[in-house]
């Protein structure tokens, strides 16, 4: 699988925000992705026609909501590209709370209306067209995944290892003491300096 990735585009960053860069970046993108779902190729050596179909893009939070035109701030506003949770409700629970779906349609009318507002604005999380809305069987609330990296490592993990500590703060194994020396004691890296995880609290 590793040996089939091969480099399909690049540019600097700063080019892309223009919008009439990205249709010009994406536009041959999706032609030719678009092609090889409906032509397909055809390998003389194997002698067979090879058929494409496009299924999601996997990509981490940031340039998954950038790709499919949501918002990139994850501080305000309804900053999931997948439901409707607004930035206020993030540590509710979802057994608590039923933040709706995004659905195609709802979605196609909100681009609409950015598209007819044209100033910027971002209306319940959608920012603008995704610049893949031409490729054929993508749709900005279906064909971007979760992004498990993230999701798991500022979720998921966290939650797992608090109850680790716990589990062993029960058993005698470690004590909060003792935790909280060593991750005093931890020398952190260059990059990881301004980043230093919470105070460990012994109670709770």
């Amino acid at each position: 699988m590793l040996k089939s990735i091969e480099l399909l585009a690049m540019c600097h960053t700063k080019y892309l925000p223009v919008k009439l860069n990205r249709i010009k970046f994406f536009e041959p993108i999706v032609e030719e992705l678009n092609a090889l779902q409906t032509t397909g190729i055809f390998v003389p050596a194997l002698g067979t026609q090879l058929n494409f179909a496009f299924t999601v893009l996997a990509g981490d939070n940031l340039g998954s909501n950038d790709i499919g035109g949501f918002q990139k701030n994850f501080n305000d506003g309804q900053f999931c590209r997948h439901c409707h949770i607004n930035y206020d409700q993030r540590l509710i629970p979802l057994s608590e709370i039923s933040p709706p779906h995004r659905t195609r349609n709802q979605h196609d009318n909100l681009v609409q209306q950015i598209i007819n507002l044209n100033n910027d604005s971002i209306v319940q999380g959608v920012a603008d067209i995704s610049p893949l809305s031409k490729l054929t069987n993508f749709h900005a609330t279906t064909s971007l995944p979760n992004d498990l990296m993230h999701d798991f490592n500022e979720g998921l993990c966290s939650r797992v290892l608090l109850a680790m500590i716990k589990e062993a703060s029960t058993k005698r194994i470690l004590a909060y003491g003792e935790i909280e020396e060593r991750l005093i004691a931890f020398e952190y890296g260059p990059n990881d300096k301004p980043n230093k995880g919470p105070v460990l609290r012994k109670k709770h």
